[in-house]
């Protein structure tokens, strides 16, 4: 029995997650640029355009689902909401499900919206009058009674007139056999065929997907609007596709930071600022932004290896632009106090984070984000290839921190080699506060 519980938790999450990428879907696929699209709102999915508002009621199983028939305790349920908002005339209503329909059923005429609805009709009262026939009869046995699931789906579809009963079967479509989660990845890629190019579609698709799930998460939060429209999703459409242009790269981790600030702390990049007095302020930007600069090169590198070459050759190009201002420092500080060493250090720490990204070409020539300069810079310096007091490597490999204070080597684990790349486990808490900000 535990396994089984197991398993329905499972299929009630995905069933949950299916439904805002259902509303992606959804949002695709209408041609209105005024259109939105509401998780969970009376229905599971709400459409609403400039002419109609759709319901979609989703019934979504990973595996092979019973077939539909006209006694289908889901379908009954969604008559009972549909049946409230029969009088409005501009709703449309959608069954949608991954099982078949049973061959020869009378629900078979919604899957075409140009079919005669009149024997459904009469066939759904007839349905519904057996339901409550054999519930008063067991209610006059005084036994349990059958039905609960369906029962008031079948009791809201008999207090309908004639006519409202053929005009809420004339408004329901039925979408049988639609697939499951593990497709929407694929059917996402199929409508971006006009928009992107062939060996872009996955990566977009993927990309567009992880911020629809943001907005998602932010709409049901609270910290948005529950609406999302066509205008927003175009837009990072728009956007997606021109950062996978030539002239640019795709931006992953501008808005985003560390989930364990502490975990990131230490190593050569973090001496360098106390060598030159720093601070904590420094040391909070330089953190953040080579935790940015390093999981987006990461990412850009999954993506795409042949990228190793472009990104390997502006790392020397920061290094060049970083020598051009440390070689003539040093001579200017020659012979000068520590105090004087500092203040210039200082200095060359602040351009690489204030200037530099505008001062260097950038990696490509249409990205725009300083974050991938400046914490490009802290690893650098994290590797001593760059260093901000004139006499920066000397100091850290003999272990002298500012004012010539000795430091304990064992301890502090300075080296000439290269910090672990290994991003830290952002936990799911942690994914919802990133979500929150």
């Amino acid at each position: 029995m535990a396994g089984h519980g197991q398993f329905d938790a499972g299929d009630s999450y995905l069933g949950y997650v299916y439904q805002g990428l259902y509303a992606l879907l959804v949002l695709l696929d209408v041609h209105d640029d005024a259109a939105s699209v509401c998780i969970e709102s009376g229905d599971d999915v709400r459409l609403r355009t400039a002419a109609h508002v759709a319901l979609h009621q989703l019934k979504h199983s990973l595996d092979s689902p019973s077939a539909l028939s006209i006694k289908n305790d889901g379908f009954w349920k969604a008559i009972r909401n549909w049946s409230a908002r029969v009088s409005e005339p501009s709703v449309q209503f959608h069954f949608v499900t991954s099982a078949r329909v049973v061959a020869n059923d009378r629900l078979e005429v919604l899957a075409d919206p140009e079919s005669d609805r009149s024997g459904l009709v009469d066939a759904l009262l007839s349905e519904a009058q057996r339901v409550r026939d054999s519930r008063v009869d067991a209610a006059s046995k005084n036994i349990q009674l059958p039905y609960a699931e369906r029962a008031e789906g079948c009791e809201a579809f008999i207090k309908l007139s004639t006519t409202e009963r053929m005009e809420l079967a004339r408004r329901i479509t039925l979408h049988p056999r639609i697939g499951s989660i593990a497709d929407i990845p694929d059917r996402v890629i199929e409508r971006l065929r006009n928009f992107i190019r062939h060996e872009h579609r996955r990566q977009v698709a993927e990309r567009l997907i992880e911020w629809w799930d943001r907005q998602v998460a932010l709409a049901l939060l609270g910290k948005r609007s529950r609406e999302i429209n066509k205008g927003e999703l175009v837009s990072r459409l728009q956007d997606l596709a021109a950062e996978h242009l030539e002239s640019t790269l795709p931006d992953d981790f501008s808005k985003r930071k560390p989930g364990k600030l502490e975990e990131e702390r230490g190593g050569n990049w973090e001496r360098q600022i106390t060598l030159v007095n720093g601070g904590d302020a420094r040391i909070g930007r330089a953190l953040v932004a080579k935790w940015r600069a390093r999981e987006q090169r990461s990412r850009w590198m999954l993506n795409d290896v042949s990228l190793a070459t472009l990104l390997i050759e502006y790392d020397d190009r920061l290094e060049e632009y970083w020598g051009d201002r440390h070689g003539p420092m040093c001579n200017d500080c020659a012979g000068g106090s520590e105090d004087l060493a500092c203040k210039e250090g200082l200095k060359l720490l602040d351009w690489s984070h204030l200037n530099a990204p505008n001062d260097v070409p950038p990696v490509r020539p249409e990205w725009r984000e300083p974050f991938y300069v400046q914490g490009s810079y802290q690893q650098l310096a994290d590797e001593l290839r760059v260093g901000w007091h004139p006499e920066y490597k000397a100091r850290l490999k003999a272990g002298v921190s500012s004012g010539g204070t000795q430091q304990n080597q064992s301890q502090s684990g300075i080296s000439d080699g290269v910090e672990s790349n290994a991003a830290p486990v952002v936990d799911a808490a942690t994914k919802v506060e990133e979500a929150e900000q």
